[in-house]
């Protein structure tokens, strides 16, 4: 007897619908567009070039953090027409490159991948319409995926649509991503404060000797132990501590003696 088990993927759905929920709200009023091409004699098949392309882009990245500072930025990775070459479409939020920054770019960009990178000044720019318009040839108009289009590009290459930077998404995901977190916690407490049990803290287990088969907060006390009020672990009376952990020798404070067991410096 056989089961049907359904499942989805990133292609079932209304994918354009997905884009503008996710992107609802994003709107940049001038930014530089960097176009990063591939050189497809460089590369054997389209795998190793898509590799070489995102690879490319992350050393870029670092690199562009390391000139300007903090850098905001919406990625696109469409797959050319005809013969599906990768290339990306790269907005970043108000960085103007001059022309020295140009060639820097360039040689960047032709060191790693290819000798050509477009750089374009743009204003006004809707995210979701942006990163629609390069994913023609893969969704059509209701959003569904295009048999005949590239979306077997990404499949194969497991790359996404787009890339946004986290300063640049919109505060509902923000929000929806500090609840995650939240109900993440709140399922940490439900089960170690359930009707029986409490949660007390954090402590090293080869440090309790002789240990109760109920670990308590008074045990601890009465054996010597003590908790940091600002790591908020348990700390050990055989142990020296150093910034409020465990540490086998003292601080190194000439004008200041620690004794084992003590509290740690304030």
């Amino acid at each position: 007897m056989g089961y049907i088990v359904p499942y989805s993927t990133r292609f079932d759905g209304n994918y354009r619908l997905r884009v503008r929920k996710a992107l609802r709200g994003v709107h940049i009023s001038k930014s530089t567009l960097l176009t990063l091409t591939t050189d497809p004699k460089r590369f054997d098949d389209i795998g190793e070039t898509t590799r070489a392309l995102k690879k490319g882009w992350n050393r870029l990245l670092v690199s562009l953090k390391t000139r300007f500072g903090v850098v905001s930025y919406l990625t696109t990775l469409e797959f050319g027409k005809e013969h599906n070459i990768a290339h990306m479409h790269i907005i970043i939020k108000k960085i103007e490159f001059t022309e020295d920054d140009n060639i820097w770019l360039q040689e960047l960009w032709d060191k790693h991948v290819a000798e050509q990178i477009d750089v374009t000044l743009i204003y006004n720019v809707n995210a979701a319409n942006y990163v629609l318009k390069y994913l023609q040839k893969t969704f059509d108009d209701s959003g569904k995926v295009r048999y005949d289009g590239n979306a077997w590009c990404y499949w194969v290459n497991n790359s996404k649509f787009y890339l946004i930077s986290e300063d640049l998404e919109p505060i509902e995901k923000v929000v929806e991503k500090i609840i995650d977190l939240l109900h993440g916690y709140d399922a940490v407490i439900r089960l170690v404060e359930c009707e029986s049990y409490e949660y007390i803290g954090v402590c090293r287990a080869s440090s309790v000797k002789d240990q109760p088969e109920i670990l308590s907060d008074e045990w601890l006390f009465s054996h010597g132990w003590d908790q940091d009020v600002v790591y908020g672990n348990w700390l050990s009376p055989d142990y020296y501590y150093c910034n409020g952990r465990e540490c086998e020798t003292p601080p190194a404070r000439a004008d200041v003696s620690q004794e084992k067991g003590a509290p740690p410096f304030k």
